[in-house]
């Protein structure tokens, strides 16, 4: 498969990415001279025909994902370092630049054994704090009423989790390595927080979520991984917190996984049970619990503030008595 001259090298999750496709999104990389990641268009029309005989739009092939988006585009992840597209006639190209930077980023990620993590990591003192839940959850809003409270976002919608030394004695524990400068908001979040819609444009045509630019709230430097928060929504009149263990912080790391059914197809269950139970002895993981109806976005941050603010002096004490 032979790709076209790559355009630029960009920074995220990391590495540097070089691109057959403008990617606005991201960061131009200071260092022009070689990448890590490449994104390359090709024809993959004759190896998805060759593969797709069950009407699937996902395949695994050995090191490679192979996956179809109809009307945008055949991708391609293969070896942890090359992302192959084959565009669609009159595709839009925001909509597979989503792809790129979501789905296909998190199957990298997973090649390299990096655990991509579906949600917000925010900067709170010296560490990162991930909010993760599902659909609807209010991630994103609180995410955004954090950054209003003073505290950088380091990473949207997709979380990289990095041993980057493994496990062991020599480990330094697990980190969050910084995505791009961008958050992806519903209309609905916009207008809870007093934010125009006018002012930002759709994630592509026709769709009812907003890409906000944050380059001034936004930490691009590695962090050490502080803990979980799983935001939940129940029939409760107050918010409510309580830890999350064992086999219960286990599967809520599986459910939060970005793409989660990558992680077989991949061969990688006991991998990602391995790198689970080892984050956990890292990491404090907890449930929040907000009411199904009101505003509780201020609530919720003050206390993701307030239990981050402690863990990091827990952290700040064992570290000058170690030292």
């Amino acid at each position: 498969m032979d790709g076209t001259a790559r355009t630029a090298i960009y920074e995220a999750f990391g590495f540097r990415i070089s691109s057959d496709f403008p990617m606005p999104e991201l960061t131009m990389h200071e260092d022009q001279s070689h990448d890590d990641i490449r994104i390359r268009q090709s024809d993959l029309s004759l190896l998805w025909r060759e593969v797709n005989d069950s009407g699937k739009l996902v395949y695994g092939l050995g090191d490679r994902v192979l996956f179809h988006v109809p009307d945008t585009a055949i991708f391609c992840v293969a070896t942890g370092d090359t992302i192959w597209v084959s565009p669609s006639d009159g595709m839009d190209e925001d909509k597979m630049r989503l792809y790129l930077l979501g789905t296909c980023m998190a199957i990298l990620l997973l090649q390299r054994k990096i655990l991509p993590l579906h949600g917000s990591a925010i900067k709170i003192g010296d560490m990162a704090y991930a909010i993760v839940g599902e659909s609807g959850a209010g991630k994103s809003t609180l995410a955004s009423m954090l950054m209003r409270c003073g505290y950088p976002l380091a990473s949207d919608d997709l979380i990289a989790v990095s041993f980057e030394n493994g496990f062991g004695g020599d480990c330094r524990g697990p980190e969050i390595v910084p995505s791009y400068p961008q958050q992806k908001l519903w209309s609905e979040s916009l207008q809870r927080l007093d934010m125009k819609i006018g002012d930002y444009r759709p994630l592509f045509d026709r769709e009812n979520k907003y890409a906000v630019p944050i380059k001034d709230r936004f930490y691009g430097k590695r962090l050490p991984f502080g803990g979980v928060f799983e935001l939940t929504k129940f029939d409760v009149g107050r918010v409510e917190v309580s830890p999350l263990r064992g086999l219960e912080a286990v599967r809520a790391l599986y459910r939060h996984t970005f793409r989660n059914f990558f992680v077989p197809m991949l061969g990688l269950q006991q991998w990602h049970l391995d790198v689970s139970v080892q984050l956990l002895k890292y990491i404090q993981m907890r449930q929040l619990r907000r009411p199904s109806n009101g505003d509780t976005a201020l609530q919720l941050a003050e206390t993701i503030i307030s239990i981050a603010n402690r863990r990091n002096q827990d952290a700040a004490r064992q570290s000058y008595s170690s030292s």
